[in-house]
């Protein structure tokens, strides 16, 4: 009988070290959720397990960009840790990959990066858009804690430091400032997305790569049986597919369509509910690779992007750009007087109710 009540207890005691670790590592990962999800890989130089199969691609490694014959500037972006006036200033470390003589005729990518760092592998996407048939400088800065960045970043320092970088773009003398596009990849996407909404009309295209809709939906696409607690674990979102209705500007969605990290469907989303962009082209790539789709065929993948950014430029396009932009902005401008106008109709009726109370 003893014997038997020890086996009990013991199964007591497993039990509930079993409910308390989980409820730990539930607390754990809600806790430090934003700090696990902004990875940096690149300054132990460790290719991370994310990386293991694409890597063996982009042997050997390269750490800056004048090791694949590439001309650059290191550039300093000053960012704020946050939106708050005594909010501490960070550098951000970037390159600008230019070609000399002509850098201030040709157009300039602006590209926002992975999350999960490794400064070989976005070499060879520098590479590959630096070193097209037509000819593009590329600017690319890593976000806070990536790279040589100071700091630390979350989701909102994310978009801080996307705003801190295109300003300083936009002061940049030895680019054609009439044209800039953009280029924002898998989680590189937030960001650009975020510069989109804000400056769009300041840049002449965006191509987004291998991007998400959000947070809830990717996991939820992975992984369903979690789908309905996804709303109470969730710190972090990344929310782009709402904003999708407020873009005017050309566009063109790259999409691994067998995407082994981030699922197509998200891609496939985005495009659809880009409804309002005034020109937009799909571009499949039949591979699982999430980072370089660019590798199963080098050359289309260029052609593409070259014939994009070419319609891009036809004035045509950039004319009714202008057009749907002006239109759309109006109408948001309406709705929100409309929406004041409201909410003040409904305070004055509220307070006159309560002076009549009184």
């Amino acid at each position: 009988m003893n014997c038997k009540s020890c086996i009990i207890n013991l199964l007591f005691i497993v039990v509930f070290c079993l409910i308390g670790a989980a409820i730990l590592v539930f607390a754990v990962a809600v806790i430090f959720q934003e700090r696990a999800a902004f990875q940096n890989l690149g300054k132990s130089r460790t290719m991370g397990h994310i990386y293991h199969h694409q890597l063996e691609k982009v042997m050997p490694e390269y750490w800056s960009p004048d090791q694949l014959g590439m001309t650059y500037k290191n550039l300093t972006v000053l960012s704020p840790d946050d939106r708050g006036e005594d909010s501490r200033i960070r550098k951000l470390h970037g390159w600008f990959v230019y070609h000399e003589g002509i850098s201030d005729k040709i157009p300039t990518i602006v590209y926002f990066h992975e999350n999960d760092y490794y400064p070989p592998a976005r070499l060879y996407t520098i590479q590959q858009y630096w070193d097209s048939q037509d000819k593009y400088n590329v600017i690319m800065v890593d976000y806070k804690g990536y790279g040589l960045s100071e700091g630390f970043t979350s989701e909102e320092g994310v978009l801080i430091d996307s705003e801190a970088i295109f300003e300083h773009v936009l002061s940049m003398e030895e680019i054609d400032q009439d044209q800039i596009y953009l280029l924002g990849c898998s989680m590189g996407g937030f960001p650009s997305i975020n510069v989109a909404t804000k400056y769009q009309e300041k840049i002449k295209g965006f191509i987004l790569q291998n991007t998400l809709v959000n947070v809830e939906h990717l996991v939820s696409t992975k992984y369903p049986p979690i789908s309905p607690i996804l709303p109470y674990i969730l710190r972090i979102n990344l929310e782009n597919g709402s904003k999708m209705k407020n873009l005017t500007l050309p566009m063109m969605f790259i999409v691994s369509v067998d995407d082994g990290n981030t699922p197509s469907e998200g891609m496939y989303k985005l495009y659809h509910e880009a409804n309002n962009v005034v020109y937009k082209k799909l571009y499949d790539v039949d591979t699982r690779d999430h980072f370089f789709p660019y590798f199963v065929n080098p050359e289309e993948y260029s052609k593409k992007v070259s014939h994009f950014i070419q319609n891009c430029s036809s004035e045509k396009i950039q004319k009714y750009h202008k057009e749907v932009y002006q239109e759309l902005h109006q109408e948001q401008s309406q709705t929100s007087t409309k929406s004041t106008s409201s909410a003040s109709d409904t305070a004055s009726k509220d307070e006159n109710e309560a002076k009549e109370d009184l």
